[in-house]
């Protein structure tokens, strides 16, 4: 099977990755048919369900060190426990959403998370696996992690245990995080940007079918935030990725290109007209159609104009 072991490009040479996501490791396999540029986003809430105790040490180091080697030199980025499993106390509050998940999980229940980093560190023997952190809206939360970070280095270090130092990444899904990006970049590596954006920016329930208007793929404000964060994590030289419907959304990619993002997280199914449209079209293309599109107020009028620039790019 054939890899590419670079970043497609535009006609005049701008290069983005194309990843894909996995919510387990039995996945990558059938991910690696459709040779993406790495795992953007492995979610690991699946280790933790349908059982008594939270996964061993050596359990979740043999699955990540399997992937490690099966995606060789490819990035892997793992998401680290996000939702609470039934075994799991956590005060209880009148809304979830606003309540203990991501990192607060990890801050609350330590052994947790502690658990998880070594198993990441220790399975990092080659490189190419990164920590991402969920839910994180405030800075002080980044330090707490590095603090655990530091103390479980120092413990394999004394133990003899060999292990490998690896990126750390923000879950951008609390607009806290975009309007912090640059206090968060002197600590974050990278950012990776959740459709969730759009729930906790409009304060709607993406299961209410009533405020379903509210939640749109083509949403103006969260492709705004979108910019605001990229040209802030430009000014820091941090990459920063975008997951959910919108990046398979082949509408769409002219103007996630124009954003600027580093990398798209897309279905492994589309990533071959994904990259197929990426190398038809120029920046300077993706960057007018955005420039008109933003202008819009309404996510319905955002995405025809979308559809129309896309219908032209293909004829």
């Amino acid at each position: 099977m054939h890899h590419e072991n670079f970043p497609v490009e535009t006609t005049d040479g701008y290069k983005i990755k194309i990843t894909s996501p996995i919510f387990s490791h039995n996945e990558v396999e059938e991910v690696l048919k459709y040779e993406p540029d790495g795992i953007g986003l492995f979610s690991t809430d699946y280790l933790f369900k349908d059982r008594k105790f939270p996964p061993t040490e050596e359990e979740q180091f043999e699955i990540y060190r399997e992937i490690s080697k099966i995606m060789e030199e490819k990035p892997v980025v793992i998401r680290i426990l996000n939702s609470p499993p039934p075994y799991m106390a956590v005060p209880e509050v009148k809304n979830p959403a606003l309540g203990y998940w991501g990192i607060r999980l990890g801050i609350l229940h330590p052994e947790i998370i502690k658990t998880q980093f070594r198993a990441i560190l220790k399975a990092n023997t080659s490189g190419n696996l990164k920590i991402l952190l969920p839910g994180v809206a405030r800075f002080s939360e980044l330090l707490q992690v590095r603090a655990i970070l530091s103390q479980i280095r120092e413990e394999l270090e004394g133990n003899n245990i060999p292990y490998r130092t690896t990126e750390i990444g923000i879950v951008t899904e609390i607009p806290a995080t975009v309007f912090d990006a640059q206090k968060m970049g002197t600590e974050a590596n990278f950012f990776c940007i959740s459709p969730q954006l759009v729930m906790y920016s409009s304060a709607v329930d993406s299961d209410c079918r009533e405020l379903s208007y509210f939640y749109e793929k083509f949403d103006p404000v969260f492709l705004r935030m979108t910019q605001f964060l990229t040209e802030t994590g430009q000014k820091r030289k941090k990459e920063i990725s975008m997951y959910g419907a919108l990046t398979g959304e082949i509408a769409a990619i002219s103007i996630l290109l124009a954003l600027g993002l580093s990398e798209l997280i897309v279905d492994a199914p589309k990533i071959p007209q994904v990259k197929q449209l990426i190398r038809n079209i120029s920046m300077m293309e993706a960057k007018k159609i955005a420039a008109k599109a933003l202008t819009y107020n309404y996510a319905d009028q955002l995405k025809q104009y979308c559809e129309k620039s896309l219908a032209k790019l293909q004829r």
